[in-house]
């Protein structure tokens, strides 16, 4: 099991923390992305926001998260992050989104997969959970 999320990702720890502090103000104990991958574009096909008992929580609140992005001058790269406001989910399925690219963006030859991030916002833990499916299937589990 990897470490997740990578130390090299500052914008993927911050929004790691951002949203487990906004689905707690939510009042959710648990939240879920799950996706499926097609030629190693993350799609998103659910999110899931509930409280202890089972009830949805709507979407709605406003998450500020940030993305990394990239200035370029004199012929070089340089990464900038900005700040940028979003709906609960949609900053659950940017966060996926992200996620599912650090981890599993050489999965573009390997054919296509599926998986799904759960947050456990009572224990303030994140995992990622991907399944390849090429020739053989090759499951994989990060703590988030």
């Amino acid at each position: 099991m990897s470490q997740f999320p990578p130390k090299h990702d500052p914008a993927l720890v911050h929004n790691r923390a951002t949203l487990l502090t906004a689905l707690r103000d939510a009042g959710a104990a648990f939240a879920g992305v799950v996706y499926y991958s097609d030629n190693g574009r993350c799609i998103i096909d659910h999110i899931l926001v509930v409280d202890q008992d089972d009830n949805d929580i709507p979407d709605g609140q406003a998450v500020v998260s940030v993305m990394r992005e990239y200035l370029c001058a004199d012929r070089e790269s340089v990464p900038v992050y900005v700040a940028c406001s979003y709906s609960l989910h949609d900053a659950l399925k940017e966060f996926a989104t992200r996620a599912v690219s650090l981890y599993h963006s050489n999965d573009k030859a390997s054919g296509d997969g599926d998986g799904g991030i759960a947050f456990d916002c009572e224990k303030g833990t994140v995992s990622l959970s991907h399944t390849n499916y090429h020739v053989e299937s090759v499951h994989s589990k990060h703590d988030l």
